[in-house]
């Protein structure tokens, strides 16, 4: 099942940490309940992905890999969701 971005972040071919910030960039400019898609070829993206959505309260929808290794990571922006990491006190 393939969801429908309403934004497509381009991240093919950068390293950490450049995915996880364009994705930033992009929640930052979108509305609640925007559907983003993350597209990367680094398999650390994976892990960063997962880590950055539950440190920014931000929905994962799901993370697909495709016959070229490419990474599609669906993120819904919550309403509560944050742009930035909470830092652990």
């Amino acid at each position: 099942m393939r969801l429908q971005p309403d934004v497509v972040v381009d991240a093919m071919g950068l390293l950490c940490p450049l995915p996880i910030a364009r994705l930033g960039e992009a929640v930052r400019r979108a509305a609640a309940n925007t559907v983003l898609l993350l597209i990367n070829d680094d398999p650390a993206v994976v892990l960063d992905v997962i880590a950055w959505c539950k440190s920014t309260r931000n929905e994962l929808l799901g993370i697909l890999k495709d016959e070229r290794n490419a990474f599609f990571c669906y993120i819904r922006k919550t309403a509560g969701g944050v742009e930035k990491p909470h830092r652990e006190t």
